[in-house]
């Protein structure tokens, strides 16, 4: 026989809220982007668990906040452990390998720490040429502290040696 079981108002609110996080991390640049398939199922998951540990423990009336947080975290856990196994590295993450690879090679051939944007926007490999991928990978680099942006004047440089700069 089939049993329905329901939250309890505050859980009702957690589940919502999380649901809407998972929402929003399914949007371009979210965890979820490239894994919308799982995270479509992720809900439906927590909430199975969260039954599943209602019974398990042998609770009675509604689902319990307490019962839907470990439910959360143990279905986040396994979500995350599924992702690093399953899930593809974003485009941005490879064209700034790529881009990567290509300044540092093409500085060291010329014996140069700068390379100008602009150059490096015109001879860069031709799969991140575009303004879009170009871009994306290269502010990937400088956050992670790969390259730096130098002004000089008019001229935008790239360096490609940040950590001798400082």
């Amino acid at each position: 026989m089939k049993h329905t079981h329901k939250f309890e108002p505050p859980a009702s609110e957690l589940y919502i809220t999380t649901a809407n996080e998972v929402e929003r991390d399914m949007q371009p640049g979210g965890l979820y982007h490239n894994a919308t398939d799982h995270a479509s199922k992720l809900m439906e998951n927590i909430a199975r668990v969260a039954g599943i540990l209602h019974v398990f423990n042998k609770k009675h009336g509604e689902i319990s906040l307490e019962t839907l947080h470990t439910a959360i975290h143990i279905c986040i856990f396994f979500s995350k452990e599924y992702m690093m196994v399953f899930d593809s590295t974003p485009q941005h993450v490879v064209d700034s390998m790529i881009l990567y690879d290509w300044l540092t090679a093409n500085a060291r051939s010329q014996n140069r720490q700068y390379i100008s944007k602009r150059h490096a926007r015109q001879y860069a490999p031709s799969a991140i040429r575009q303004p879009g991928r170009f871009r994306n990978a290269l502010e990937y680099l400088v956050f992670n502290g790969n390259v730096k942006i130098v002004n000089d004047g008019k001229t935008t440089y790239i360096d490609t040696m940040p950590q001798l700069s400082q």
